[in-house]
C-alpha cells in the first residue's frame, strides 16, 4: 500500500517541480535502490518490527553507517580512528540490548526474536548499500525526486510479481479498492504512506546535497524519533519502551556521530 500510493504521489511531485528524468548510470543506481532498499531491505526491516518491535527495530537498522565505515577500510583502505572504533563498540551495544530486551512481542505466531534481530542487520547492511547508490546518483543526476519516484517504481514492480506469485493480486487489488477515506483506519494508511514516500525524498535529496558522512547523522535520529513515537502511542501499540531502549537509542546515535562526523 505504501508503494501503490507513494508511487504516483512522487512522480506527480517531479513533474511538478520539473526534475528531469534520470539518464545512463544514475538511473540504473535509482533502479537497484528500489530493488535492494525499498524492497529487499524494506521487507527484512518490516519482519524485524513485528518480530521485536518498532523501537527495537529501528535501533537495529543504526549500523547502517558503521557498515559503511567498516567497508571502505576493508574495501578502501581508509583508517579507523580510536573514536571511530569507540563508536562501532557504541552501537555494538545498542544493538545488543535491543535484541536481548526488545519493546515488543513477536505479532505473528512464529515469529522469533532471533530473526528480527537478524532481519534487522540484514536490513541495515542493505540500508547502507542503497545509501552509497543514491548518492553516486545524487551527485551525477542531481534529480533526487524523479530518482526516489524511479526507485519507488522499481519496487512497486517487484512487489506487484510478488504477490502475483503467491497468488495473492486479487485480494490486494480488492484492498486497494475498498480503500476509504471515510474511515480512520484509511485515513492513517493513506497518511502514512505519504510520510514514508516524503521521508525517502528527503534522504534522497539530503544525499544529493550532502557528502554522506553528513548526511547520514541527520539520517540516523531515526532510532531516537521512533522512540519518542512509541513513547507517545504506547498506550495503543502492543510495545512498552522502559529506560534501557532509550538508553540503547542514544548509544546507538551517539556512536554514529562518533563515526561519522
Amino acid at each position: 500500500l505504501s508503494l501503490a500510493l507513494g508511487t504516483p504521489y512522487l512522480w506527480l511531485l517531479s513533474i511538478a517541480l520539473e526534475e528531469s528524468l534520470p539518464q545512463g548510470k544514475p538511473l540504473v543506481a535509482y533502479v537497484a535502490v528500489g530493488l535492494l532498499h525499498l524492497w529487499l531491505a524494506r521487507m527484512l526491516f518490516y519482519t524485524s518490527i513485528v518480530s521485536v518491535g518498532a523501537t527495537s527495530a529501528a535501533i537495529l537498522s543504526s549500523p547502517t553507517t558503521v557498515f559503511s565505515g567498516l567497508l571502505a577500510w576493508a574495501l578502501l583502505g581508509e583508517r579507523l580512528s580510536t573514536r571511530d572504533i569507540v563508536g562501532i563498540v557504541l552501537v555494538a551495544l545498542a544493538v545488543g540490548t535491543a535484541s536481548i530486551k526488545p519493546t515488543g512481542r513477536p505479532l505473528k505466531s512464529g515469529e522469533r526474536l532471533r530473526r528480527g534481530a537478524l532481519a534487522g542487520l540484514l536490513a541495515a547492511a542493505l540500508f547502507s548499500l542503497s545509501t552509497v547508490l543514491v548518492r553516486y546518483a545524487g551527485m551525477t543526476s542531481e534529480s533526487p525526486i524523479a530518482g526516489a519516484a524511479v526507485s519507488y517504481s522499481t519496487a512497486l514492480a517487484l512487489s506487484m510479481a510478488q504477490f502475483s506469485v503467491r497468488g495473492e493480486l486479487s485480494s490486494l487489488q480488492k484492498s486497494l479498492s475498498a480503500l476509504k477515506l471515510k474511515t480512520a483506519e484509511s485515513k492513517a494508511a493513506v497518511a502514512g504512506s505519504i510520510a514514508v514516500a516524503t521521508s525517502q525524498l528527503m534522504r534522497f535529496s539530503a544525499l544529493t546535497l550532502l557528502p554522506v558522512a553528513n548526511a547520514v547523522v541527520l539520517i540516523s535520529l531515526f532510532p531516537i524519533h521512533t522512540l519518542f513515537l512509541t513513547l507517545a502511542l504506547q498506550g495503543s501499540l502492543e510495545e512498552r519502551v522502559k529506560p534501557v531502549h532509550a538508553l540503547a537509542a542514544l548509544m546507538a546515535y551517539a556512536g554514529v556521530v562518533l563515526v561519522q562526523v
